[in-house]
């Protein structure tokens, strides 16, 4: 599932599957434009594929970032990989926390378009 996100300037959605945001996209005038790449399996199904593979495009965090003797994770770590619960969302903000613990700690992510401004 995705939650769109949007002001006047940026617009983009947020994957509660991996935590990732994806389909960036910022408006200067008349110009629209999508900086962030997108792997080109992207809308390819592979199971096979951790999710952050299956979904790699746009920006997401990583926690903790490589192999760890603790805790085992996927590769990046369950903050990229995980199921993250939205807990609010209005046109332009999203709270989600992450439905995993990461070495005993809770995630939470809050994502804020502000109104004209042209910055997540």
């Amino acid at each position: 599932m995705a939650v769109s996100l949007r002001n006047g300037n940026v617009e983009c959605d947020f994957k509660t599957k991996g935590g990732h945001l994806d389909h960036i996209r910022f408006t200067d005038g008349n110009d629209r434009f999508s900086p962030m790449h997108r792997a080109p399996w992207v809308d390819e199904y592979h199971p096979d594929y951790p999710v952050i593979l299956q979904q790699l495009s746009g920006d997401f965090f990583c926690a903790p970032f490589g192999e760890s003797d603790k805790e085992p994770a996927p590769p990046h770590g369950w903050s990229s990989n995980g199921n993250w619960l939205v807990l609010e969302s209005e046109e332009n903000q999203l709270v989600a926390e992450l439905e995993r613990h990461i070495y005993g700690a809770k995630l939470t992510k809050t994502i804020t378009l502000k109104s004209g401004s042209p910055f997540i």
